[in-house]
């Protein structure tokens, strides 16, 4: 096992370095037929996946990492284990495990697989899945797969570390399974062209190492050609990374997309902790982070203000900071007390609001501290009017018991941890001929939203 794991190790150390060699390449293709595989059309394998909902199982995983398992009907287990800092926050995890799949093309069809939710899910480390068939399947006969959403996009997939068991690498969530079939079955996958054009890339990737696996595990001298990656990533940088990078500062969307396909780009090397002293993609991750950092912010920024929720703008701030140190480019121990008063500024908070003096005891809802808000009670209706988020002045009026009141005055905003906590107000008026002045305070307890 040792010496397998070892040529096996080596294999993959020479794919990351290739991989390494084409980061300070600009944009635009190569001009090589290894352009063809990101600049022919698409002509992808969809399948129609039916799947075991009754064998799903459900989990919360952090950070840290964790692991879940589920059984298919036909006895098949898989498991995933994710490893600590694939996730930026605590995440609900789904396996499904898929019962059929029409429309798959290998001689001997599906063994096992499963599909992932939350669908699209990045993971910032790859998972590893192991999946243990109940009838035991001769390695040539292996066929490792991926596909996205519900069934699109049918690729190769690559194998795990442990050459002893069958494993597969999971850098995002959709489906992946087991399949048994021929040689000729995984050429004709491989003729096909996704239209995701990272899996293309992908695919070519898990080729490359299946067939060094496959040698290695069947103790015959593996004839795979290593060097024929360096063209596919030179193209794939130029025609796919480079443009998607350009185009990161459009959209929130699109920024995140660029992240994503750098990171994926640079997961051949990162898997093995390889460093060829090359920083461009450093440099290229820490400009792509800001520019998309300052075009998502934008659109959070809108959204929480158009729904009076600042929590849409805290998790944001939070899931960034994290997501920088998981990437090794800073982010440290935010102030959580900063964000937090900081959102409530930018977007506003709701609350609901009750209190008075006296025989007057008013509620109501306040969408924005700084917008009028009303309260009602005791045949009393108080406006106020802010100056500022800190106070401003109001005015009541009604007939309480038949008797006509009114008046004026003006409040104050008293804070604690960020929020507004209660109001102080106080000013003259008069009830039924006779005046007077007196003082009320209110209780401001923070909503969800008021819309």
């Amino acid at each position: 096992m040792n010496r397998r794991m070892t040529s096996y190790t080596l294999v993959l150390f020479v794919i990351a370095s290739l991989a390494c060699q084409t980061l300070s390449f600009g944009g635009g293709g190569t001009g090589s037929s290894t352009d063809a595989l990101f600049t022919d059309p698409s002509d992808p394998v969809n399948v129609t996946v039916e799947l075991e909902t009754q064998q799903a199982q459900t989990a919360m995983i952090s950070p840290q990492g964790g692991q879940i398992a589920a059984v298919d009907i036909a006895g098949n287990r898989f498991t995933l284990d994710i490893p600590a800092g694939a996730l930026v926050v605590d995440t609900e995890i789904t396996m499904t495990p898929v019962g059929s799949m029409n429309g798959l093309p290998l001689t001997n069809g599906q063994v096992g697989a499963v599909q992932f939710e939350p669908d699209g899910l990045f993971l910032y480390q790859d998972a590893i899945l192991t999946i243990e068939p109940v009838q035991e399947l001769p390695v040539e006969n292996q066929i490792l797969f991926g596909y996205v959403g519900g069934g699109q996009d049918l690729h190769l997939a690559s194998p795990g570390p442990d050459l002893d068991r069958i494993q597969v690498r999971v850098p995002h969530f959709s489906g992946f399974g087991l399949g048994s079939g021929m040689a000729t079955d995984r050429a004709t996958l491989l003729l096909k062209r996704a239209a995701d054009h990272e899996i293309r890339i992908q695919q070519q990737v898990a080729d490359l190492l299946t067939r060094e696996r496959d040698a290695q595990l069947q103790g015959q001298e593996s004839s795979v050609d290593l060097s024929a990656l360096t063209e596919y990533f030179k193209s794939y940088y130029g025609l796919v990374v480079r443009p998607r990078m350009l185009a990161a500062g459009s959209s929130c969307a699109n920024g995140k997309l660029a992240i994503q396909t750098l990171l994926g780009y640079e997961r051949q090397k990162q898997l093995l902790g390889m460093d060829d002293g090359n920083n461009n993609s450093m440099q290229d991750l820490i400009a792509l982070m800001d520019t998309v950092y300052a075009k998502c912010r934008e659109e959070v920024v809108k959204e929480c203000q158009a729904k009076i929720d600042p929590k849409i703008l805290i998790q944001f701030e939070l899931g960034y900071e994290r997501q920088k140190q998981l990437l090794g480019l800073g982010g440290g121990n935010p102030s959580v007390m900063n964000i937090l008063e900081e959102a409530v500024r930018i977007c506003g908070q709701s609350y609901s609001i009750s209190g008075g003096a006296g025989e007057f005891f008013g509620t109501g809802t306040i969408c924005n501290i700084e917008q009028p808000w009303t309260v009602s009670g005791s045949g009393v209706t108080v406006t106020f009017t802010p100056s500022s988020a800190n106070g401003g002045s109001y005015t009541y009026s009604g007939s309480p018991s038949g008797i006509d009141v009114s008046g004026s005055g003006s409040y104050t905003v008293i804070y604690r941890d960020g929020f507004a906590a209660s109001i102080q107000a106080g000013g003259g008026g008069q009830a039924g001929g006779a005046s007077g002045s007196g003082e009320e305070v209110y209780t401001l307890t923070p909503i969800a939203s008021c819309q």
